[in-house]
């Protein structure tokens, strides 16, 4: 008996899960991790930036780089002004399509609302 339910059990999450395999999102995680590594790229923030770099480094996944987002704005808005960061950011956000839950992705996202 607990072996139709495990297996109907895993029937059912398979059908609500990505199909992708894991090592697609690692990939794509990495993607997004090097896409805001590069919006950092020539910045001379010193001490600060090296702290974003070492936590983007070390990001253990998709929900916490994107929570990290804030962070490279508030370093890329000190140098560009905040629109120019808002910008910036956003045009990494679709790296993380299927990796965070869509709500936070969407247009009305509170990164650069008004």
């Amino acid at each position: 008996m607990s072996w139709k339910k495990s297996k109907f059990a895993s029937s059912l999450m398979s059908l609500f899960s990505d199909s992708r395999p894991v090592h697609d999102a690692d990939d794509r995680i990495d993607e997004a991790r090097e896409a805001l590594l590069a919006l950092l790229h020539g910045s001379d923030k010193g001490e600060a930036l090296s702290a974003v770099v070492r936590k983007l480094t070390w990001a253990p996944d998709a929900q916490s780089l994107w929570y990290l987002r804030s962070e490279v704005m508030s370093l890329l808005s000190g140098e560009l002004g905040e629109t120019e960061a808002v910008h910036r950011v956003k045009s990494v956000s679709p790296k993380f399509k299927g990796l965070v839950p869509a709500s936070q992705i969407s247009p009305t996202s509170r990164l650069g609302r008004k």
